[in-house]
């Protein structure tokens, strides 16, 4: 985007005609970069919270028990993630699976659990092994967070480009002027 300034040379005397200087800069427009981050996080959002929608909206609730912690390797450092490893009943079968979601410490004291101890499962019915622990709120943080910021740029993104657009309008009806 080229951005036109225009600057007085001289002072101006009784009867002269005024002398301008145009200069023209380019300007990179902030309000593309910020809209495209903020696409990009909402997007992000969606991918990140996909599965979480789909089990709430078309999944079933059954209580579950943690039997053991799958410890896995991190693939950049020397530390560890530990996975729960969940067991569940539907239609008189029992269904194991290791939730996505993991600890670095191996301490599930905050998972939530019901009296008896068993811990709520949210699973897909036709397909069993699309299931994870729900954890209420705690499921929508980062999906939540990533939308809710991605939003905000997006917003204003918008009302960037609206004050540009507001701004040039008035520029050009200042840059008319009765040269006579």
């Amino acid at each position: 985007m080229k951005k036109i300034q225009i600057k007085s040379v001289a002072p101006l005397q009784q009867g002269e005609n005024p002398q301008f200087v145009v200069t023209e800069t380019e300007s990179s427009p902030p309000y593309r970069v910020t809209g495209v981050i903020g696409c990009g996080l909402i997007i992000l959002a969606y991918f990140l919270g996909s599965k979480t929608i789909h089990l709430h909206r078309f999944g079933h609730r059954t209580p579950g028990k943690i039997i053991a912690y799958e410890k896995v390797a991190s693939k950049t450092s020397q530390r560890y993630a530990f996975h729960p490893v969940v067991v569940f009943n539907f239609e008189n079968r029992q269904i194991q699976f290791t939730d996505p979601y993991s600890s670095s410490s191996g301490d599930w004291s905050k998972v939530p659990k019901n009296a008896d101890g068993t811990t709520t499962v949210l699973f897909d019915p036709d397909d069993l092994k699309t299931a994870i622990i729900d954890r209420g709120l705690w499921l929508w943080l980062v999906p939540g967070t990533a939308f809710g910021f991605g939003a905000f740029l997006l917003f204003t993104s918008i009302q960037g480009r609206s004050h540009q657009i507001q701004r040039t309008r008035q520029e050009e009806k200042s840059l008319i002027v009765d040269t006579h």
